[in-house]
């Protein structure tokens, strides 16, 4: 039988000898020793995407995390802002926006944001892409503005339940509301909380017949809180219509019929009452401005009927009703007229309105700027400051200003101006009156702004035509002032 050669000869016939014991010894050692293979580098890979929070709303401040990854350590992460449309696709970089959060600018309004996240290590890098936001709105900034009032809807009568709404807000969104529900006298003046009555509605009672009902709404957002007050309800009636006794009840406002044309004549109703006959009435005419408020009593028209005359042009008129009887004596007021128009033009003794004119929710009719007449000016008829008075220099001063004619129609397109007087706040550009005659500014107060007790900050407002000379035509400046406090 033939010998075969034993392997480690055949190695040896190979090799050399002092290589073969070398690998040997190396194998060996390695073996002993435990060592493992060489891990693989990881480069970062996303677990979890990128998320966005915050309100996608305009002067809102959104912030970007970075989600979750993996991959070797220490993994840093950059940022790069996208616009959307408003399906969250055609997305483009923001020049310059690279940081984790964003304050969202005008010029975001009507797209989406997205947020592109990479993560790098020494590896490599990879990038992922959060979802998109909402379409951001143009939800305004700084502390809430009332733009139309709250009002409430429902029937005055006992048993009744009566709804207000919030009316129209601008400012920092979200907005929460609060609401506070006061008895007036039949006026709608001398007016009390209801303990309690906290809610959007209230179920009229018995404690409400013969007086008027009106809801304050308080809007807070991050920047402040601001108040408007709901017009008074009708008096309040009772459940079976206010029964024959006891003072008088009015359940039917007095109204005035007739042209608000200057020579024309106005007639009062005296409305409808309840209470003990027989009831006796007088009557009391007043001249109010073109809100329908800062109403004076017109020295001896005390009669159902009123001739317009020159003095009561630009204004509104109402009449007070004051019912008499044994039980005691009670007072209802008609609704306001429209601005009274003279006879010779401007929309008057013809009832013709101007180019332009388009009838307001409120019932008040709006104007271009370019139909006030040379012979008409623009009047500054209100100016609001929020908050008032102002308490710190690092909070927005919001200032709302409405512009009308001297004919009491509401002017838009009208430009407005607004400055400090000396120059103690940023100062905006001109801006155009809404469709309402309204113009919005939010105003920074500077360092040197001052904080005192019982001290004002003047304003200086102007409104002026496009075109005009800001010193002629028929534009108007005003000097208002805001409060000033500590703490």
């Amino acid at each position: 039988m033939m010998n075969r050669p034993h392997p480690l000869s055949r190695v040896r016939a190979r090799y050399p000898l002092t290589v073969v014991i070398l690998g040997l010894i190396a194998l060996v050692t390695a073996l002993a020793s435990g060592a493992a293979p060489a891990l693989t580098a990881a480069v970062p890979s996303n677990t979890s995407p990128p998320s966005i929070s915050g309100t996608a709303a305009q002067g809102q401040t959104l912030t970007a995390s970075p989600g979750s990854w993996s991959g070797d350590t220490p993994i840093t992460f950059a940022y790069q802002w996208q616009r959307c449309n408003a399906g969250g696709s055609s997305c483009a970089s923001i020049s310059g926006e690279t940081n984790a959060t964003r304050l969202v600018d005008s010029g975001d309004v009507g797209s989406t944001l997205q947020v592109k996240v990479t993560a790098t290590n020494s590896s490599g890098s990879t990038s992922q892409t959060s979802n998109a936001t909402a379409v951001v709105t143009s939800g305004g900034s700084g502390p809430p503005v009332n733009t139309a009032e709250p009002t409430i809807s429902g029937s005055a009568t006992q048993g009744s339940t009566l709804t207000v709404s919030n009316g129209t807000w601008t400012g920092s969104t979200p907005l929460t509301f609060t609401y506070q529900w006061q008895r007036c006298d039949t006026g709608g003046s001398n007016c009390n909380s209801i303990s309690g009555e906290t809610g959007n509605t209230r179920t009229v009672d018995s404690g409400d017949v013969g007086s008027r009902l009106r809801v304050r709404v308080t809007a807070t957002n991050t920047s402040g809180s601001a108040s408007s007050t709901s017009n008074a309800t009708a008096t309040i009636t009772g459940s079976g219509g206010g029964g024959g006794s006891g003072a008088p009840v009015n359940t039917v406002k007095p109204t005035i019929s007739g042209t608000a044309t200057q020579g024309q004549t106005l007639t009062a109703s005296t409305g409808t009452w309840t209470g003990k006959t027989p009831i006796t009435f007088a009557d009391q005419w007043y001249r109010c401005d073109t809100n329908s408020s800062n109403c004076s009593p017109i020295s001896g028209e005390t009669g159902p009927a009123r001739t317009i005359d020159a003095s009561d042009v630009g204004k509104r008129l109402k009449v007070r009703v004051t019912a008499t009887n044994s039980a005691g004596v009670t007072g209802a007021e008609s609704a306001t007229t429209d601005v009274v128009k003279s006879s010779g033009g401007g929309g008057g003794g013809g009832g013709s309105l101007p180019p332009g004119a388009i009838t307001l929710p409120d019932g008040k009719i709006s104007i271009p700027v370019t139909s006030v007449p040379a012979d008409q000016r623009l009047i500054v008829d209100s100016v609001k400051f929020s908050p008032n008075p102002i308490r710190a220099r690092n909070t927005p001063l919001v200032v709302t200003v409405h512009v009308v004619d001297t004919r009491g129609y509401v002017v838009r397109d009208a430009l407005v101006f607004v400055r400090s007087v000396p120059i103690l706040t940023s100062t905006p550009p001109e801006l155009a009156t809404a469709q309402n005659g309204f113009a919005i500014f939010q105003v920074l107060p500077r360092a040197d702004f001052p904080l005192r007790n019982g001290f004002s900050v003047q304003f200086f407002v102007r409104a002026r035509r496009s075109g005009d000379n800001p010193l002629a035509g028929v534009g108007t400046r005003r000097l208002v002032q805001v409060r000033t406090a500590t703490g």
